[in-house]
Protein backbone atom coordinates (compact mmCIF):
# COMPACT_ATOMS: atom_id res chain seq x y z
CA UNK A 1 0.00 0.00 0.00
CA UNK A 2 1.58 3.45 -1.14
CA UNK A 3 1.74 6.00 1.86
CA UNK A 4 -1.04 9.04 1.43
CA UNK A 5 0.68 12.54 2.17
CA UNK A 6 0.79 16.19 0.45
CA UNK A 7 3.19 18.93 0.79
CA UNK A 8 1.15 22.45 -0.25
CA UNK A 9 2.07 25.64 -1.84
CA UNK A 10 2.01 28.68 -0.34
CA UNK A 11 0.72 31.30 -2.60
CA UNK A 12 0.86 34.13 0.06
CA UNK A 13 4.77 33.38 1.39
CA UNK A 14 5.94 31.66 -2.12
CA UNK A 15 7.00 28.71 -0.33
CA UNK A 16 6.88 25.13 -0.41
CA UNK A 17 5.27 23.61 2.85
CA UNK A 18 6.41 19.55 3.32
CA UNK A 19 4.03 16.90 4.72
CA UNK A 20 5.69 17.37 7.85
CA UNK A 21 5.28 21.02 8.36
CA UNK A 22 1.62 20.60 7.13
CA UNK A 23 1.20 18.37 10.08
CA UNK A 24 2.66 20.07 12.69
CA UNK A 25 0.85 22.68 12.03
CA UNK A 26 -2.45 20.81 12.54
CA UNK A 27 -1.64 20.17 15.62
CA UNK A 28 -1.65 24.21 16.40
CA UNK A 29 -4.48 25.89 17.51
CA UNK A 30 -4.25 28.10 14.49
CA UNK A 31 -3.05 27.64 10.99
CA UNK A 32 -0.85 30.31 9.97
CA UNK A 33 -2.09 30.60 6.25
CA UNK A 34 -5.96 30.07 5.44
CA UNK A 35 -6.46 26.92 3.31
CA UNK A 36 -7.43 28.93 0.18
CA UNK A 37 -3.39 29.92 0.14
CA UNK A 38 -2.79 26.77 0.05
CA UNK A 39 -2.32 24.54 -3.21
CA UNK A 40 -2.39 20.96 -2.49
CA UNK A 41 -0.10 18.35 -4.21
CA UNK A 42 -0.42 14.69 -3.42
CA UNK A 43 2.61 12.40 -3.23
CA UNK A 44 1.93 9.81 -5.99
CA UNK A 45 3.46 7.09 -4.17
CA UNK A 46 6.64 7.00 -6.44
CA UNK A 47 10.09 8.06 -6.28
CA UNK A 48 12.74 9.21 -8.75
CA UNK A 49 15.89 7.61 -10.01
CA UNK A 50 17.84 9.23 -6.95
CA UNK A 51 14.89 8.20 -4.91
CA UNK A 52 13.12 11.63 -4.61
CA UNK A 53 9.54 11.49 -4.01
CA UNK A 54 7.46 12.61 -7.05
CA UNK A 55 4.32 14.78 -6.07
CA UNK A 56 1.68 16.18 -8.22
CA UNK A 57 3.05 19.47 -9.76
CA UNK A 58 6.78 18.22 -9.93
CA UNK A 59 9.13 19.02 -13.48
CA UNK A 60 10.72 15.98 -14.31
CA UNK A 61 13.08 15.41 -16.87
CA UNK A 62 14.27 11.72 -18.76
CA UNK A 63 17.52 10.92 -20.67
CA UNK A 64 16.19 9.64 -23.46
CA UNK A 65 18.15 6.24 -24.58
CA UNK A 66 20.31 6.25 -28.12
CA UNK A 67 18.32 3.59 -29.43
CA UNK A 68 14.83 5.58 -29.33
CA UNK A 69 17.18 8.85 -30.48
CA UNK A 70 17.89 6.72 -33.82
CA UNK A 71 14.06 6.47 -34.86
CA UNK A 72 13.24 10.42 -34.14
CA UNK A 73 16.89 12.39 -34.39
CA UNK A 74 15.31 15.66 -33.80
CA UNK A 75 13.66 14.30 -30.16
CA UNK A 76 14.59 16.78 -27.87
CA UNK A 77 16.99 15.54 -25.18
CA UNK A 78 16.56 15.19 -22.67
CA UNK A 79 12.28 15.30 -22.09
CA UNK A 80 10.61 17.17 -20.19
CA UNK A 81 7.53 16.15 -18.20
CA UNK A 82 5.51 17.81 -15.26
CA UNK A 83 2.89 15.29 -13.21
CA UNK A 84 -0.50 16.07 -13.11
CA UNK A 85 -3.58 14.72 -11.92
CA UNK A 86 -6.66 13.74 -14.65
CA UNK A 87 -9.88 13.77 -13.40
CA UNK A 88 -11.06 12.35 -16.21
CA UNK A 89 -8.60 9.21 -16.10
CA UNK A 90 -8.51 9.36 -12.06
CA UNK A 91 -5.00 9.16 -12.29
CA UNK A 92 -1.66 10.71 -11.92
CA UNK A 93 0.43 11.05 -15.45
CA UNK A 94 3.42 13.33 -17.04
CA UNK A 95 2.40 15.43 -19.39
CA UNK A 96 5.34 16.70 -21.90
CA UNK A 97 6.30 20.54 -22.29
CA UNK A 98 6.93 20.03 -25.95
CA UNK A 99 5.44 20.87 -29.42
CA UNK A 100 4.16 18.36 -31.49
CA UNK A 101 5.30 15.76 -32.27
CA UNK A 102 7.15 15.13 -29.31
CA UNK A 103 4.59 16.04 -26.84
CA UNK A 104 3.95 12.36 -25.70
CA UNK A 105 2.42 11.97 -22.20
CA UNK A 106 3.02 9.13 -20.40
CA UNK A 107 0.03 7.53 -17.44
CA UNK A 108 2.77 6.37 -14.65
CA UNK A 109 1.53 2.51 -14.85
CA UNK A 110 3.90 3.01 -18.47
CA UNK A 111 6.46 4.80 -17.21
CA UNK A 112 9.45 2.32 -16.66
CA UNK A 113 12.48 4.87 -17.33
CA UNK A 114 14.57 6.86 -15.16
CA UNK A 115 12.98 9.89 -14.04
CA UNK A 116 14.42 12.83 -12.55
CA UNK A 117 12.85 15.46 -10.31
CA UNK A 118 14.31 18.86 -11.49
CA UNK A 119 11.83 21.30 -9.52
CA UNK A 120 8.01 21.87 -9.17
CA UNK A 121 5.91 24.64 -11.08
CA UNK A 122 5.88 26.60 -8.70
CA UNK A 123 9.25 27.16 -7.79
CA UNK A 124 10.81 26.88 -10.90
CA UNK A 125 8.44 27.76 -13.42
CA UNK A 126 10.98 28.71 -16.07
CA UNK A 127 11.88 24.70 -16.32
CA UNK A 128 8.71 24.99 -18.53
CA UNK A 129 9.56 26.36 -21.88
CA UNK A 130 6.33 26.38 -23.44
CA UNK A 131 4.42 29.58 -21.75
CA UNK A 132 1.09 28.39 -22.49
CA UNK A 133 1.53 25.22 -20.05
CA UNK A 134 2.35 27.51 -17.22
CA UNK A 135 -0.74 29.51 -18.33
CA UNK A 136 -2.87 26.30 -17.67
CA UNK A 137 -1.43 25.70 -14.43
CA UNK A 138 -2.32 28.67 -12.98
CA UNK A 139 -6.10 28.83 -13.76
Amino acid sequence: MREIKFRAWDTKTKRMLSWKMLLAFCDLEFVFSPLNELILQQYIGLKDKKGKEIYEGDILKWQVPSSLIKNRPNRPNPMVYYCIWSDRECLFYFKSQHAYPYNENHFIYYVKCDLEVIGNIYENPELLEDKQIRDDENR
